[in-house]
């Protein structure tokens, strides 16, 4: 019989900071000993692509019923390839911290849907929100939980994603301040343990939480067409700060410069086409390494992009004696991501993208 495999679902990482919207920086990959087994028992196969990947079934051999109604989940592991990624990713309301000992979470328990690229995708965290949900603390298969408050004869209760009992004890009469509790033979993946009025949803892997930067976790259901599930991030926007580097052998020439920016495209949300941009300039003089320079902030945070598109938008320097090679107007960099950090104002602490522009 001829083998013919067609696709179950798919998983894609969107990132609007990189030129074509696919985010390389994440690398999704099947989890063991989940995807072995599941593999191993309903002949699929797994192609990976740049940002996500495909799991495909044998349409043959494959019964659909029972993988639908298998208690493993499928599990993939999400690996951060560039330690930039935080910098130019927006987190939200405060900075998502570094997994450590915890991991970003997602699945399709709840799915929600959103316009994105030009058609609607099927998200598996909130629309604009990838971090909403709090970081899963990682446990190892075996492990100690020490209760809230002492405990007397309660029930004790671990349930897998689909809501099954994976682990159950009871507690002794005498007061019981932690517990152990043993999950070996279970499968990798969320779980929550009930114990009386506390409640933990913690993540269960082998692997400690500072190898895992995020887990997506896939409970197969049945469908006319194959799913395809998204996780989309967006750049940070930050405020640009160019330091104007005057040429001390030349005297004072840069005094009365200023910096414009235009649009010229789509890159600057709620912005019509051809709109400036616009910068102050701080007063005064900053001193860097004996040479005078003269700064300017941009008034409206400016998206980071991995390549600025040709003319998607100008940043130039006007105005003082010969600012070009010709007098003209001298085109500056861009923001990048190793220049960028958080500083502290009276206006709270904001991200700041600085550029040095030598003259």
């Amino acid at each position: 019989m001829r083998t013919s495999y067609r696709p179950l679902f798919s998983l894609e990482c969107l990132h609007s900071y990189f030129a074509g919207g696919v985010c390389r920086a994440l690398d999704v990959r099947p989890a063991a000993p989940n995807w072995e087994r599941l593999s191993q028992r309903h002949e699929l196969l797994f192609r990976p692509a740049i940002g996500g990947g495909t799991v495909y079934y044998d349409e043959h051999t494959t019964d659909l019923d029972a993988l639908y109604a298998d208690a493993v989940p499928f599990l993939f592991a999400l690996t951060c390839t560039d330690s930039m990624f935080q910098t130019y990713t927006e987190v939200g309301d405060g900075a998502a911290p570094l997994p450590g000992e915890r991991l970003h979470y997602f699945s399709n328990h709840e799915l929600f849907t959103a316009e994105l690229n030009g058609r609607s995708r099927t998200l598996l965290h909130e629309p604009a929100s990838p971090f909403a949900e709090p970081l899963l603390p990682v446990r190892p298969p075996q492990f100690t939980h020490r209760f809230h408050q002492p405990m007397r004869g309660a029930l004790l209760q671990v349930v897998d994603v689909r809501g099954q009992v994976a682990w159950e004890a009871q507690t002794s009469d005498v007061e019981t301040a932690a517990w152990n509790i043993d999950l070996r033979g279970c499968c990798s993946g969320r779980y929550r343990l009930n114990a009386a009025d506390e409640v933990l949803d913690f993540f269960l892997s082998e692997l400690p939480g500072r190898q895992q930067w995020g887990a997506v976790e896939i409970v197969p259901k049945a469908s006319p067409d194959p799913a395809t599930f998204t996780m989309a991030f967006d750049r940070r926007e930050t405020i640009w700060r160019y330091y104007i580097v005057d040429r001390p052998q030349d005297g004072t020439r840069y005094e009365h410069c200023d910096v414009r920016g235009s649009r010229r495209g789509a890159s600057l949300e709620g912005m019509p086409d051809g709109e400036e941009i616009q910068f102050h300039r701080r007063e005064g003089v900053t001193e860097l390494r004996g040479r005078r320079s003269f700064v300017f902030e941009s008034v409206q945070p400016i998206p980071l992009l991995e390549v600025p598109a040709q003319g998607e938008y100008v940043f130039t320097l006007q105005g003082g004696l010969g600012t070009g090679a010709s007098g003209r107007a001298r085109t500056l960099p861009f923001a990048q991501p190793t220049s960028t950090r958080l500083e502290g104002g009276p206006d709270g602490t904001r991200m700041y993208s600085e550029m040095f522009v030598y003259l």
